[in-house]
């Protein structure tokens, strides 16, 4: 970044005439016009890696009569003309758009020339900054499309009446796609930033000053990402005078014109007191700009693949038409189409390169990633003000929180806005996406100039890495130089600037290889590290005496005890192909590496440790006994977990971390983890005694002495279960996960003993001797292949199935109850075949495509039942049924009233719902007053709303959009409110009397919620608000404002419990002024004084 470079290398050592004439343009020339140009380039970042980008260049010269008195710097050509030839090439390398510095006071016009791939529209917004004739936001329709006719609760003896529409889910808005007039591919607009945003009777003023974020405003997600933002700076800009520019003699100082001194907010603290005089329009002597941003190189690759062939953003990445979509290609006529490249899921964007001013930091060139200015003098007329103004830009999808080590940020303004009272003081600044931030730093000074120091500055939210390799990303440093090396020509600058960075700051960047010491397992096979991880500045590694081939990028050498090979980055590979014999002593081997070119180089030492003491470990047995290492009752099958596995109690003496193996011959009917869990299944029939030879060894590889364990499988209670369709009373497969606890609640053998209870002592609770909810697990299992997870895969590996076990297998206790609980396998098919409607209307849902598929569309819910001790020493039957799902949604209904008799706690016959109360549903953990969330979405991921609006008795005189509006107008709404509960409105004229339009004033039901129970909350609408009521809830549960309301699934629009049916829950309100109106009413006494009496 030479911003300050830039425009001081083009002047004249006579400085005298250019700024006259620089003042002359500003004046007379109050529009600055910037040309840019949107095209396709590419970026090699310094691990080597070429990525696609998009960026805004410009053919514009970087100072002249079109910017009227502003600049471009760092401004990328869209052209170059090669050696030798007269025609210019498109310019294929990225870099930011060039930072755009106007002066406070003029307008600007942005000239946008789109060149990217056809089919691509673009546009440019600056965020912060006011005006643009952007136009109106170009759109997309909503990519979701509901069902012409569907249900909100699915009725189980019929379909949607006829005449009637069902319930419709209100459609979505179009979406916005760019938030500026789109220049179409080929195609010029042109942006003018020409309102006149200055107070009345002020100087006119166009643009905010400041600095800001300009980027593309179509797709942000994608184009952003892509390269295509810059910087601009709205500012009365410093004047300079160079004198001996290019040689020794150089020295840079500020003008003695009378304008010289730069005004970064004019007109800010100027009447702040005495404190802030200092501050007064926000001087500064010089300014740096570090532009932040991120490349993810997989997303760039994917979104100009798509471009480039012309793919519409609005398919979806998962598409079937989708090469990334990990699907079939579609069939047309029996032939498989070709695949297209598709734009991708902005969600997974995931950057691995962290740039600043476009570029990422490589140790062996510094410079990239620095802003040098000089050790700046004062003039006779103007002196300095010790402030330099880092202007920062988060271009960003990321948060950065950029620091200047050993300079503290006084932060002007965040987003063009100056910072009200006095400036805070921080080492570090949040800056989220898209945020911009002007802070004053203040580095050391002599009475007449800058004193030379460089200051690094980096990322504390680390984005320190270059595709996850160290010592890259977003750091570098403020070079303040001398003259002589800021005014060197191009190029001499980068090496004139690292040789300034190098010797101030030195600590920093001396590169320093430091010995590597590792230690390996006396069993190791191979092992991996990096070198570099310990040093500094060093880079371009290889093995000391041996030359790397022409372009390769590892250099190996044979050691006494394997092969390794080192890469350039500083990560190796120890191959291990004659491990050294175990014994007391260690061994190792050693190699020597070195970097920057022969100049930096260290001792790797790899060290086999000794072999210590062998580990020990004790029999294990596993029966169904207090006393077992892990008591089971299942006849066919134990699962033992790592904690009470066969590691339990091992120990070893050199404290390494142990594995278990079996030992000898494996038998067949059991598996060993390393963890020591195990599965066993019985050797021999139930009941049977079983044992298994077992060893732990360490991480060096030593064994200890075998030992056995002993696994007992008593036999099982042969407890039946059937499965049935609650429904038609079918028989279901076989195919279930059970669990079988034991059934305390009040089936307990002994009460008034377990617990005791004891004569003259009070009891926490008498009900626990009789009653208890705790319900201790016995055994649980699968028994089928969609309960058990056969063929199933993790990632792309298959994964293990469970062990099939059936109830019969548990051993039961005859002289207790149980509880056995089921879960259908197929009680996910409706999840994994997204399907949404009624089994009971649609059952052939339940049935798969064949005898062996597995692709049924609905399933069962889970159930269960209790299990009484047996009858003659036989378990009677466990007959299960489960309901079909997907089950019904619950629904609520809500009626808000005024309470004109609040003690009661009801809604009475003369009270009148309340029209305009806004609804919230929270759930709830367990009990009122504790909410985990706000309910916001129903069960098809629709936005909640009340479903009576526009039903006669409820008028939808909420919906802003006229009825005759198209759902496919971009100023749609839907007939409903969306994402917000209103209750039906009151009547306008009597809303203590209702005409029957009005007749369901108060009340709101929202549909297609889970069956649960909630919190039901109610407050006043933002119209009550605006027009100034007062409203006390006066309904209340236990003193929260929150009352409970129960809903189960297919729960119908009214609640009934015991008695007449009613509303899930009511609450009540009252207004101070109402009942002041209603006591003057009762206490009006007549004209004639007195009282009245009936006679």
């Amino acid at each position: 970044m030479r911003s300050l470079i830039d425009r001081l290398t083009s002047k004249s050592a006579c400085v005298c005439a250019v700024t006259m004439l620089l003042a002359s343009l500003a004046s007379a020339q109050t529009v600055t016009t910037v040309n840019l140009t949107a095209q396709r380039m590419s970026t090699t970042l310094p691990d080597g890696a070429i990525v696609p980008m998009w960026g805004f260049c410009t053919n514009d010269p970087t100072q002249g009569a079109a910017l009227g008195g502003g600049t471009l710097d760092n401004a990328n050509v869209c052209s170059r003309t090669s050696a030798g030839s007269t025609t210019p090439v498109p310019n294929n390398v990225w870099a930011p758009g060039p930072t755009i510095v106007v002066p406070v006071g003029n307008k600007l016009r942005i000239n946008l020339t789109n060149s990217l791939p056809a089919g691509t529209p673009t546009s440019l917004v600056i965020l912060g900054q006011i005006g643009g004739s952007a136009g109106k936001p170009t759109r997309d329709a909503a990519p979701i499309v509901h069902p012409a006719v569907t249900t909100t609760t699915w009725p189980a003896n019929a379909a949607v009446p006829a005449g009637s529409a069902g319930f419709v889910p209100p459609q979505q808005a179009a979406r916005a796609r760019a938030f500026a007039q789109e220049a179409a591919p080929g195609g010029t607009v042109s942006y003018t930033w020409d309102t006149n945003i200055a107070a009345a009777g002020a100087k006119a003023t166009y643009l905010k000053p400041g600095t800001y974020l300009y980027e593309t405003g179509s797709h942000p997600s994608m184009q952003a990402p892509m390269g295509l933002y810059g910087v601009l700076v709205v500012t009365y800009a410093p004047l300079y005078e160079v004198e001996g520019a290019g040689t020794q003699e150089a020295e840079i100082h500020l003008s003695n014109d009378p304008r010289a001194e730069g005004k970064a907010f004019p007109g800010a603290y100027r009447n702040a007191g005495p404190a802030l005089a200092s501050l007064a329009d926000v001087p500064y002597d010089m300014d740096a700009v570090l532009l932040l941003s991120e490349i993810d190189a997989v997303q760039n690759a994917a979104v100009d693949a798509a471009a480039v062939a012309g793919t519409r953003e609005t398919i979806r990445w998962n598409d079937q038409q989708c090469a990334q979509s990990q699907k079939a290609a579609p069939v047309v006529n029996g032939v498989a189409q070709a695949q297209i490249p598709c734009y991708p899921a902005a969600v997974n964007y995931a950057p691995t390169y962290f740039l600043v001013n476009g570029k990422s930091y490589d140790q062996s060139n510094p410079s990239g990633t620095s802003v040098a200015m000089p050790d700046l003098k004062g003039s006779d007329y103007n002196a300095l003000s010790g402030n330099v103004l880092v202007r920062m830009v988060n271009a960003g999808l990321r948060t950065h929180v950029p620091s200047v080590v050993g300079q503290p940020l006084q932060l002007i303004a965040e987003d063009g806005n100056v910072a009200p009272g006095m400036p805070k003081m921080q080492n570090e600044v949040n800056m989220p996406a898209g945020k911009t931030i002007d802070a004053l730093v203040h580095p050391a000074k002599n009475a007449t100039s800058y004193v030379d120091a460089v200051f690094a500055f980096f990322d504390r939210a680390l984005g320190l890495t270059t595709a996850n390799e160290t010592a890259g990303g977003f750091e570098g440093y403020l070079a303040i130089a001398s003259a002589t090396t800021v005014t060197a020509g191009p190029g001499t600058f980068a090496a004139a600037l690292n040789r300034t960075i190098g010797s101030s700051a030195k600590p920093a960047v001396a590169a320093q290889a430091n010995p590597d010491n590792y230690t390996l397992a006396p069993n190791a096979t191979t092992f991996s590290n990096n070198v570099l991880s310990n040093d500094i500045g060093v880079s371009n590694v290889v093995i000391k005496g041996v030359t790397p081939a022409a372009g390769a990028t590892s250099t190996t050498i044979t050691l006494a005890h394997g092969t390794v090979t080192l890469n350039t980055n500083g990560t190796f590979t120890y191959t291990i192909t004659s491990a050294p014999t175990p014994t007391t002593s260690p061994s190792s081997d050693t190699f020597t590496y070195c970097g920057n070119a022969g100049t930096a180089c260290a001792l790797v030492t790899l060290a086999f440790e000794a072999t210590g003491a062998a580990p020990t470990v004790s029999a294990r047995v596993y029966d169904n006994t207090a006393a077992s290492a892990y008591p089971s009752r299942v006849s066919s099958l134990i699962k033992v977990p790592r904690g009470a596995g066969l590691l339990a109690g091992a120990a070893d003496p050199g404290n390494f971390p142990l594995t278990a193996r079996l030992s000898g011959t494996a038998p067949a009917w059991v598996t060993v983890n390393s963890d020591g869990s195990f599965t066993a299944t019985p050797c021999s029939a139930a009941p049977a005694t079983c044992t298994f030879q077992f060893v732990v060894v360490n991480s060096q590889g030593t064994s200890s002495a075998a030992q056995t364990a002993t696994v007992v499988f008593p036999a099982g209670s042969g407890l039946p279960v059937n499965l049935l369709d609650a429904q038609n009373g079918m028989a279901l497969p076989n195919d279930y996960g059970w669990i079988i606890e034991e059934d305390q609640t009040w089936h307990n053998p002994t009460p008034g003993t377990t617990p005791p209870v004891v004569n003259g002592t009070p009891q926490p609770s008498l009900a626990t001797s009789f009653f208890r909810s705790h319900m201790p697990v016995v055994a649980a299992g699968c028994t089928g292949p969609l309960s058990c997870g056969d063929a199933q895969s993790n990632g792309g590996t298959v994964a293990k199935a469970k062990p099939r076990s059936m109830p019969g297998d548990v051993a039961l206790d005859p002289a207790k109850w149980y509880f056995i609980s089921i879960l259908p396998g197929d009680s996910a098919n409706p999840f994994i075949a997204g399907y949404a409607n009624d089994p009971l209307i649609n059952p052939d849902c339940l049935t798969p495509s064949s005898a062996t598929a597995n692709d049924a569309k609905c399933g069962h819910t889970m159930s269960g039942i209790s299990v009484p001790p047996p009858v003659n020493g036989a378990y009677q039957t466990a007959t299960i049924k489960v309901e079909p799902n997907p089950l019904k949604p619950a629904q609520l209904s809500i009626f808000i009233f005024e309470d004109s008799n609040p003690t009661n706690g009801d809604p009475d016959a003369n009270e009148h719902g309340l029209g305009g109360f806004e609804i919230a549903i929270w759930d709830v953990a367990g009990r009122s007053g504790d909410p985990i969330g706000q309910v916001t979405y129903d069960t098809f991921n629709q936005p909640l709303t009340n479903a009576l609006l526009g039903t006669p008795g409820c008028p939808n005189v909420y919906s802003p959009t006229a009825s005759a509006t198209p759902s496919t107008h971009p100023s749609y709404a839907g007939k409903d409110l969306t994402g917000v509960v209103i209750t039906c409105p009151s009547d306008p004229k009597d809303p203590a009397n209702p005409s029957a339009d009005y007749a369901l004033q108060g009340q709101a039901l929202v549909k297609n919620l889970m069956p649960g129970r909630f919190d039901v909350i109610a407050h006043p609408g933002a119209a009550r608000e605006g027009a100034g009521e007062t409203w006390y809830q006066v309904s209340t549960l236990e003193g929260t404002p929150g009352q409970d309301a129960f809903t189960k699934s297919g729960e119908p629009p009214y609640f009934q419990e015991f008695g007449p049916p009613g509303f899930h829950t009511f609450i009540g309100f009252v207004n101070p002024a109402h009942i002041a109106q209603q006591n003057v009413i009762a206490t009006h006494v007549p004209v004639g004084g007195g009282a009245a009496h009936e006679s």
